[in-house]
């Protein structure tokens, strides 16, 4: 822009004059102002101001009031295991100080099975959330000792799905049981939906969001009990896992949204907690065509996958678990450009193929033998 148009917006987002028809200011001369003189902005650089200024409104978003949260520590919230043996039903009973001395109030807690298996002791500081749906949700702290960590792998793969949660590429399947789950929350779930649809009511209502916070919990302490158990086993110095989209055909799409929305976040978040607490590094894969290469020769065909279980090469007759095939494909990507998150689909299965047929080549050339397979 040049230096005029720059004074002219100045001078309209100053004086708020973004919707006004005609504009006038002040003459300026080597600049200092000419007394009693005026000009008129241009019409562009209006419509310009105009412009800016909806652009910062459609990304403004206002202050909202609909969760508010208190954080709250031993002045005003003690945490008791225990409440005069009353505490029978509830794990704990949270005293909260009041305006009234010596009439405290009493909060019952329950627990949950992720948050009682993280080692460490309480501290004296609890958050209270109130959430959209007018429920109070009471989130503790534990103070979790520094822990020794010796690397024993240098590095493993990490096959997601729904069927079986994780699978690494030394052939263990973790979460057999994860997907039978999902399509019990997915039946509840779907009829509720449709009750309330046919009643002409909202589909969310308080038990709707209960039976979500079942699930969130759900997800969180069964992706992060696994996350342990494979942390335990292998000790790796770094873990390489692909980035894909939480989806099954077999779910309906409002659960597949849900699994979605909740599984990545629940899955990156634990992966930054190991990140942080051992050291162990993190590398996100490119997925693409992971489930139909080879893993022995690198033949990509969707009709390798015979089933949703079974690999079978068409090219060379390889034959295992899919899940496992797939990550060993992400533990070789992990380090190969193929590999990046930012390569296209596209590109990745030109490379594959190219590294294919380049490969038969070679063969034929060694063997003297012409191959001819059609990819």
């Amino acid at each position: 822009m040049d230096e005029q148009t720059k004074i002219e917006l100045l001078y309209i987002n100053k004086y708020g004059k973004w919707f006004n028809d005609a504009v006038q200011m002040p003459k300026y001369e080597k600049n200092k102002r000419v007394k009693g003189e005026y000009v008129d902005v241009s019409l562009d650089v209006i419509k310009l101001a105009r412009k800016i200024f909806k652009h910062v409104l459609s990304n403004y978003r206002k202050p909202s009031m609909k969760r508010i949260n208190m954080a709250l520590d031993q002045k005003v919230a003690v945490i008791n295991s225990k409440y005069e043996n009353k505490a029978k039903k509830f794990d704990y009973w949270i005293r909260l100080s009041t305006l009234e001395s010596k009439k405290p109030v009493y909060l019952p807690i329950k627990s949950n099975d992720y948050f009682e298996s993280i080692p460490g002791k309480h501290k004296n500081f609890c958050q209270i959330n109130y959430t959209e749906n007018g429920e109070l949700t009471v989130s503790l702290v534990k103070d979790k000792p520094k822990a020794e960590y010796k690397p024993e792998t240098p590095k493993i793969a990490l096959d997601l799905g729904l069927k079986n949660l994780f699978t690494t590429d030394k052939g263990d399947i973790f979460g057999r049981k994860f997907f039978d789950t999902l399509l019990k929350y997915d039946a509840i779930i779907t009829n509720l939906a449709a009750r309330r649809q046919k009643q002409g009511l909202k589909i969310k209502s308080p038990r709707y969001a209960k039976l979500v916070n079942k699930l969130r919990a759900y997800l969180k302490n069964e992706i992060n009990r696994i996350i342990n158990r494979i942390i335990e086993l292998y000790s790796p110095r770094e873990i390489a896992v692909e980035k894909l989209d939480f989806r099954n055909p077999n779910l309906s799409k409002r659960l597949n949204r849900l699994i979605s929305r909740f599984g990545k976040r629940i899955i990156a978040e634990k992966l930054d907690s190991i990140k942080e607490e051992f050291g162990v590094k993190i590398t996100y894969v490119n997925p693409a065509y992971t489930s139909q290469t080879c893993f022995e020769c690198g033949y990509v065909d969707k009709n390798n996958r015979t089933t949703q279980a079974t690999f079978r090469c068409r090219h060379c007759g390889n034959k295992l678990h899919a899940d496992v095939n797939a990550s060993r494909n992400i533990l070789v990507r992990s380090s190969d450009r193929i590999g990046s998150i930012y390569v296209s689909k596209k590109l990745v299965l030109q490379l594959l193929v190219e590294r294919f047929t380049n490969k038969l080549e070679r063969r034929s050339r060694r063997n003297s033998t012409a191959l001819n397979l059609s990819l």
